[in-house]
């Protein structure tokens, strides 16, 4: 049974293998991966060309006209923090350090909408990812789960900035500060998310998750703040098994980059919401897959860190 929520795109055909990039990488850490390592972990189209969907619609989940449950406490919180941009819309600094807070009131908003009882949270925001016997910690801005499963994970590229210039700086030194926001290339894929998505694959194998595939969300902002990016890899399980077991083959992994705006209308029902309905799909996901677990996960100190 696939865990697979997100629509996808030339998959390949049974049998389909290719080399297995990491070996070469099990000593590198991510923040160093090569700039083509997501060309190089997906399938190859008849002419030869990586397999890379780029602005595609991202899922869109199911939300009930009428809330299950009284969600009007969680609506209004959305609209205190929407109010709270409007004070200023040109502060652009202000609503970057808040993306994260919407998706979270989203999230939770949808929770109580769709009468979902699971145990959810925010997530720890480290997360383990092993290469071989290589372990590496891995970082990102926020997110939530359901059960321990990342609904998903959120980035940016001052968190990117900060993992990276962390890695190099002098022995005692333990902050990194910077005045400006980094520029983002919003046309190039980061390597350190596919480290992310991949992490995110493993920690939900770990977790005693069944599948034979296994999907990870990771979202960040693009660089003007108006669209939210939503970079999605179904990633096989044998692929998983592949790279930590460091074998010279691997099923390729799918991967496409949507986008959904970040603009939420506080006059339009949040049901018909463009980003809502992203988030209900990524829900639907976890829920789904949350009943395919059929052991007791491993000690999180395997795999999660911080």
């Amino acid at each position: 049974m696939s865990n697979t929520s997100a629509p996808t795109n030339h998959p390949p055909t049974l049998g389909d293998v290719i080399d297995n990039p990491f070996i070469s990488l099990k000593h590198v850490n991510p923040i160093e991966w090569p700039l083509d390592i997501f060309q190089r972990v997906v399938p190859r189209d008849h002419q030869g060309f990586p397999v890379l969907p780029r602005d595609k619609n991202p899922p869109e989940g199911f939300i009930p006209d009428e809330p299950i449950e009284d969600s009007s406490y969680e609506e209004n919180n959305i609209h205190r923090l929407i109010a709270e941009f409007d004070e200023d819309p040109t502060n652009t600094g202000f609503f970057r350090t808040k993306i994260p807070d919407l998706l979270h009131r989203v999230t939770i908003w949808l929770q109580s909408a769709k009468g979902i009882s699971l145990q959810a949270g925010g997530i720890n925001s480290a997360i383990a990812l092993l290469i071989g016997r290589q372990q590496w910690e891995l970082v990102t801005v926020s997110g939530r789960h359901i059960l321990g499963k990342d609904i998903y994970r959120y980035t940016n590229a001052i968190s990117r900035f900060t993992w990276r210039e962390a890695h190099y700086l002098p022995p005692g030194v333990r902050q990194v500060e910077r005045f400006d926001y980094p520029p983002q290339d919003d046309a190039t894929l980061d390597p350190l998310d596919l480290a992310v998505l991949i992490a995110m694959a493993q920690w939900q194998k770990r977790l005693g998750v069944r599948a034979n595939e296994f999907t990870a969300h990771l979202m960040y902002p693009n660089s003007t703040l108006k669209e939210l990016f939503v970079l999605t890899a179904t990633i096989p399980s044998q692929t998983l098994e592949a790279i930590e077991k460091e074998d010279a083959k691997m099923p390729p992994m799918r991967v496409q980059l949507g986008r959904v705006s970040l603009f939420v209308d506080v006059q339009k029902p949040l049901q018909y919401n463009p980003l809502a309905k992203v988030l209900a799909a990524l829900i639907d996901h976890i829920v789904e897959i949350a009943g395919t677990v059929v052991r007791e996960p491993e000690s999180a100190s395997a795999t999660e860190c911080g």
